[in-house]
């Protein structure tokens, strides 16, 4: 039978199983382009997410050295930019060449770091893998989510952009699992092995998919300029935030760096009449991305703290403590197409501001609930909300991005959402950090100096302040049995007191931006008609550029020939 016999033949059945389903779901879901173009998106996606971020500030062995030594913040502080950057990056390069070839690269360049990265003898070694996979990382995620707006118009652009930040948030929330699979202490070779095989299966993915038109110079250098400013824009963020006077110089410097980088953009967009940068709506994009480094900042806390209260001051089994963040890997799925539903009905900044506020609340409510004895189906409403909040509110954050970003940069609109939520979930880590540990410390009872807590118990207050540094750590446990109970029960209640005041800070902050984004984009709708990037997807529109997405069926190039519209 031919193809489009075969269509024809298919489609009452396909229009009957699209009619049972939610029109937001089923309108997808009948685009038969747009669902191909998501399933080829989503394997790079997911590599991109199970990359173990070994580095990252969430990593308990990193999480112990910053608790003894805050001074380290500004070295994750940079960590942190310099992921970004490598976001802002990619955007660029996925929109100045719009080449399928540079993702190609990209996850073999992710794979082959990865399975080096288990073989690293030296931690400068470990550094420099890391940072080949945050390039490439960088490079992957602004190439598919792109993909993934381009292909697609109006509310199925939300529902499809919300399913790819579901399956990129789901495989993120899983690689920690991976990592610390076999403990804190353990192997990490389950995350490393796991990245590299879903690179691969995203190369098979990939096949048959041909590149695109690339920008011309001059649009190319105005999306310099535009990469340039946003760069500016996370570094001077970035350096503002901060607990205590350690890493001071760093966050000084990255303020400093920002305000060059956008000082140096807004002088050449000017004065320089061979660059041409197209104007952007800043006011609804800094909202957004304002919103996206506070999101990412309030949900990294509860998601750091629960699963070590579980398993290290209540002694629940590893693998059961970090699976027990199911529940916000259930709402990151489920409510990301429902995106598309939930933006024909509310405003964009009712659902920006009410996600923002949703994560606060979960900070609230757990800031209520914890205790060291804190049951388990206590935290299953703030993991839902956090899933929820954060979805929606970043998939609309990315609609308004888009919305006021120059149509013909749909990748650089992609990294300037990402850069601002991986800052803010990073920094949120350092903080949450920081502050938990600073106020468990300052919890303890401080008995004379040389007095015994008690004269049958083997251990002094600076063992119980080594034992509230060391949470979360296989050394805890030699500690702990050094210990008698009362001491082990003051050490985890100073802990916990700690989790609690950074839930506080954290979701008061969450709930007052929520707030601010309400009254701020209260009186316009800054999704509108551009939502739509009508030029793109115009055949006969703009033949330079053409429109910027995976094709349907393989592309095989001819001489003369136009890129597929």
């Amino acid at each position: 039978m031919e193809p489009a016999e075969s269509e024809r033949a298919s489609s009452p059945r396909r229009a009957r199983v699209t009619r049972s389903l939610p029109s937001f779901v089923g309108d997808l879901l009948a685009d038969r382009r747009a669902i191909r173009t998501l399933l080829v998106a989503g394997a790079p996606l997911a590599a991109a997410g199970l990359d173990p971020h070994v580095l990252d500030p969430g990593m308990p062995m990193v999480r112990a050295a910053l608790a003894e030594d805050p001074g380290l913040q500004g070295y994750l502080l940079f960590n942190a930019i310099l992921q970004s950057s490598f976001l802002l990056l990619g955007g660029f390069l996925a929109d100045a060449f719009r080449s399928v070839r540079l993702v190609r690269i990209a996850l073999v360049g992710l794979a082959v770091a990865s399975l080096l990265a288990m073989l690293a003898a030296d931690l400068r070694t470990l550094w420099f893998l890391r940072g080949v996979a945050w390039l490439c990382g960088g490079i992957i995620v602004p190439f598919a989510i792109g993909a993934v707006a381009v292909s697609t118009s109006g509310l199925n652009r939300a529902t499809a952009l919300g399913a790819a930040y579901g399956v990129y948030g789901a495989a993120m929330a899983i690689s920690p699992v991976l990592v610390l699979l076999f403990g804190v202490g353990g192997p990490d070779w389950p995350a490393f092995v796991a990245c590299s095989a879903v690179a691969i299966l995203a190369l098979v993915a990939l096949r048959g998919v041909g590149s695109l038109r690339p920008a011309t110079a001059g649009l190319r250098s105005g999306m310099a300029v535009v990469a340039l400013f946003a760069f500016g824009v996370v570094a001077f963020a970035g350096g503002l935030i901060g607990v205590t006077a350690a890493g001071q110089l760093l966050r000084d410097g990255a303020v400093v760096v920002g305000l060059l980088a956008m000082g140096t953009a807004l002088v050449i967009r000017g004065r320089s009449r061979r660059v041409n940068v197209p104007p952007i709506a800043f006011r609804p994009v800094f909202v957004a991305l304002a919103a996206g480094v506070v999101v990412g900042f309030a949900q990294a806390a509860p998601l750091l703290h629960l699963p070590l209260l579980f398993e290290h001051v209540q002694g629940m089994p590893t693998i059961l403590a970090v699976l027990g963040i199911a529940p916000f890997v259930l709402a990151l799925l489920a409510a990301g197409p429902v995106s598309g539903y939930l933006l024909a009905r509310f405003r964009p900044s009712t659902l920006i501001g009410g996600g923002v506020i949703a994560v606060g609340i979960a900070n609230l409510i757990l800031w209520l609930a914890l205790s060291r004895e804190m049951p388990y189906p206590l935290a299953i409403v703030p993991f839902a909300l956090i899933g929820a909040g954060f979805v929606i509110a970043t998939t609309v954050r990315t609609a308004v991005i888009f919305a006021n970003m120059p149509s013909r940069m749909p990748a650089l609109a992609v990294s300037f959402n990402e850069a601002s939520i991986g800052l803010g979930t990073r920094l949120g880590v350092v903080v949450a950090t920081v502050v938990t540990m600073q106020v468990a410390l300052s919890a303890l009872p401080r008995p004379p100096a040389g007095a015994m807590i008690a004269a049958q118990v083997p251990a002094t207050a600076e063992t119980i302040r080594d034992l509230v540094l060391r949470i979360g750590l296989p050394s805890a446990r030699e500690l702990t049995a050094g210990l008698d109970p009362a001491a082990v029960r003051r050490a985890f209640d100073a802990v916990v007191e700690g989790m609690r005041m950074t839930e506080l800070v954290l979701g008061v902050f969450a709930v007052l931006t929520g707030v601010a984004v309400l009254l701020l984009l209260r009186h316009e709708d800054p999704v509108g008609s551009v939502w739509e990037l009508a030029d793109e997807r115009d055949p006969e529109g703009d033949a330079e550029y053409g429109a910027w997405a995976l094709p349907a069926a393989p592309v095989r190039s001819q001489p003369g020939s136009r890129p597929a519209g």
